[in-house]
């Protein structure tokens, strides 16, 4: 598919860290044709007004524990060592590879929305 995005704003990873206001990117197939102006001959199969919207690079998560999700905000007013022994470790005892899935994917849509393209996780039933 080919889709313009115009009129955004567009943060770079080149020597200085350049913002580009008011920019057009043009993308086919998943991949960055142009940014700036999109070429003469480029026609999009979608237009996307990019006014409010800021193109980044994608973030990389290299440390998680995907499948805590599910003990999200449990026993969150213990000290650390506390919260572990008592609570956490106690939990994932229970856990069975199932349960570590569906944390595990609750995590992923949670990084996807993010902009989080990959992880590494370290948790039971890699």
């Amino acid at each position: 598919m080919r889709t313009l995005i115009h009129d955004t704003t567009a943060i770079t990873l080149d020597e200085t860290g350049s913002i580009l206001s008011h920019v057009d990117l043009a993308l086919s197939e998943g991949k960055i044709l142009a940014i700036g102006q999109a070429p003469a001959d480029f026609s999009a199969e979608e237009w996307v007004d990019g006014r409010e919207l800021v193109a980044l690079p994608a973030f990389f998560n290299a440390h998680t524990h995907a499948a805590m999700t599910l003990e999200r905000g449990w026993a969150e007013d213990l000290p650390f060592e506390r919260w572990l022994n008592e609570k956490i470790w106690v939990a994932e005892s229970a856990l069975e590879e199932e349960d570590v899935y569906w944390g595990a994917a609750l995590a992923a849509a949670e990084m996807i929305r993010s902009g989080i393209v990959a992880f590494a996780d370290h948790y039971f039933w890699m």
